[in-house]
């Protein structure tokens, strides 16, 4: 077997069996491929394999800072793990604790999100930057407009959602401030601890965090109790005339007009009239109705955080889906709809986060479909089949996806690289995915071979020429 074969297999083996020497020969005989193939990374995982380290910096020459395609650092491997021996050796012989990976997560970022508490302090001590934030690419205007490039996550983000208080009282007590990230969103809106609430600098905010942390216990933990605990609190946390004159503004609409301006949320549909909670009398009607405490949950975050947010995004998603799994695909559908539109309002033109709803919506279209087939025998087990109504909403959605890329123009999208670099690529492959995606569609409307009127036969039609339409406005296939 050749010894740097995939996965570096002689080398591996050679070291959990304890055969150093074994290794020196290795590294002996391959010195070049140390430096090519970089498999310092790979060991400073484990922490009984420190001596393997030191013969691969101190023996083969091995570059400490040589990063790997996703621009992690031997010395984020060790952080991540905690392995403390192998940070501190690292840093002494020129690791780098300020290279960040590609989503712009440094060495002292990932030691706070795993909480590694030990590490932290020594990464503090070496002058860690503790307000150091990643790089998050570009957030769109109404016009579809770069309107700026975003900052991200700091080392407080990640510790605050780590939910440790050792770790946030280091990078407190190191100078860590609470900034908000490209949202807008202070740490302590990421998952709540007590400590921070005293940071907050008014009584709008310190609601609205106490608010976060019963949507984070009703979708994150299943604490419906504990959800109710929160909001109990945040109702009850005192505010100035000021602040309640603009919460009873942006919630409930009860102002018209306030001297600053300030954008009002309006409650999307999807939540079935239901309004955000502004009393201990609200509360009280909901807390004996799980649905209406997740939909609160839901509705609270996307005031909170905004529609922009990836936290928004995915709890409607993983809402929608646990719906979906309870045999109620119609509201799943709701809630996935609204997130899509949520996304391609905010997001860039494929989008990641797009596309994969997209393919949430087919595969579940084809899920109860075939599922029905399968069970035709078992009436109690089988799905209705996907109305069309949906499936053409889906449809048109991939082809505003598609129209939204050729207004785009010859602007190169961003791969979502957070590192502090501009990397580019192509998007032909996301974009062919894409048209491919809605051919399914459309074939799918012609199977589920549903009585149509005459109009309805005129639809598809207009459908189908939309789509070649679409296509050939995107240059797709050339």
């Amino acid at each position: 077997m050749p010894i740097f074969s995939v996965g570096a297999p002689a080398l591996w083996a050679a070291s959990a069996a304890g055969k150093f020497e074994v290794v020196r020969s290795h590294v002996f005989i391959s010195k070049n491929l140390v430096h090519r193939f970089i498999p310092l990374y790979s060991f400073t995982y484990l922490q009984m394999q420190f001596k393997v380290v030191r013969i691969l910096v101190e023996e083969a020459g091995a570059n400490i800072n040589q990063t790997t395609n996703t621009s992690s650092t031997p010395l984020r491997g060790a952080c991540y793990d905690g392995h403390l021996e192998i940070v501190k050796y690292l840093v002494e012989h020129g690791a780098d604790i300020e290279i960040a990976n590609q989503h712009g997560h440094t060495s002292l970022m990932i030691a706070a999100y795993r909480q590694k508490v030990d590490v932290v302090k020594y990464l503090i001590s070496c002058g860690a930057d503790v307000n150091r934030s990643s790089k998050k690419g570009v957030l769109l205007g109404s016009t579809s407009a770069i309107t700026s490039i975003l900052e991200g996550n700091t080392a407080m983000h990640d510790a605050v959602e780590g939910e440790n208080l050792e770790v946030c009282a280091l990078l407190l007590n190191a100078g860590a401030r609470l900034v908000p990230d490209e949202f807008g969103v202070c740490p302590l809106m990421c998952a709540i601890l007590p400590m921070l609430l005293e940071y907050c600098d008014s009584g709008e905010k310190r609601r609205d965090a106490l608010k976060l942390l019963g949507c984070t216990r009703v979708d994150k933990k299943m604490d419906m109790v504990g959800a109710i605990e929160a909001w109990n609190d945040a109702l009850q946390v005192p505010l100035t005339e000021e602040e309640q004159k603009h919460v009873r503004y942006l919630i409930a609409s009860h102002l018209s007009h306030v001297e600053e301006e300030v954008e009002r949320f309006e409650v999307a549909q999807v939540y079935e009239g239901h309004k955000e909670i502004q009393t201990l009398e609200d509360i009280a009607a909901i807390e004996d109705s799980p649905d209406a405490i997740r939909l609160q949950s839901l509705l609270i975050r996307e005031r909170i955080l905004g529609g922009a947010h990836a936290d928004v995004h995915y709890y409607l998603r993983f809402r929608g889906a646990i719906y979906s799994d309870l045999g109620h695909v119609d509201k799943c559908y709701e809630l996935w709809s609204h997130a899509l539109i949520l996304q391609q309002t905010h997001l860039t033109p494929l989008h990641m986060s797009t596309q994969t709803m997209f393919q949430a919506f087919l595969e579940t279209f084809l899920h109860t479909l075939n599922d029905r087939a399968i069970h035709m025998e078992l009436a109690g087990r089988r799905n209705a089949p996907p109305k069309q109504d949906i499936v053409k909403f889906v449809f048109e959605r991939v082809c505003f996806e598609l129209e939204r890329l050729a207004d785009w123009g010859e602007r190169p999208l961003s791969d979502l690289c957070n590192c502090g670099e501009d990397h580019l690529h192509s998007c032909d492959d996301e974009k062919k995915r894409v048209v491919l995606l809605g051919l399914q569609l459309l074939a799918l409307v012609n199977r589920l071979s549903l009585p149509m009127h005459d109009e309805d036969e005129e639809d598809d039609v207009v459908y189908i020429c939309r789509a070649s339409e679409t296509v050939e406005v995107g240059h797709v296939f050339h």
